[in-house]
């Protein structure tokens, strides 16, 4: 563990698709450059974060304010139901790809178990606060 380019390379190097941020972080960004790229991409991550909150403002509600005029269902009822099917909808595809495409089963349990550990201590932490 002394060199953690080799370490990432070794035990991550397949793990990423897309943009490899492990990669870019400890292989790509020298020792003293590791602390600015480490602020760059928790900048990164808030800046999509934003962008992810404001597709799911113009579009997701307006899709359940629709569906619930549609179905004729109260608020309460739209917002308990039509928002955690479409709360929900991503993990069910998710673990469906890795275990019929992937047939990674592990991969599956690590996810829904994340996400409900999320869900369950920062948004009801949220919430309560």
């Amino acid at each position: 563990r002394d060199d953690p380019c080799a370490f990432v390379r070794a035990r991550c190097g397949d793990i990423a698709r897309g943009i490899d941020y492990l990669d870019l972080l400890y292989c790509r960004a020298p020792g003293a450059w590791r602390a600015p790229a480490a602020a760059g991409l928790c900048a990164w991550l808030l800046l999509l974060l934003s962008l992810l909150g404001t597709t799911a403002e113009f579009f997701f509600t307006e899709q359940l304010d629709y569906a619930s005029r549609r179905l004729r269902l109260s608020d309460d009822v739209a917002g308990a139901t039509l928002m955690a099917l479409g709360n929900g909808a991503p993990d069910v595809f998710t673990a469906w790809s890795a275990i019929h495409v992937a047939s990674d089963l592990p991969l599956v349990l690590a996810e829904l178990l994340g996400a409900s550990i999320f869900i369950t201590t920062v948004v009801l932490g949220s919430v309560i606060l």
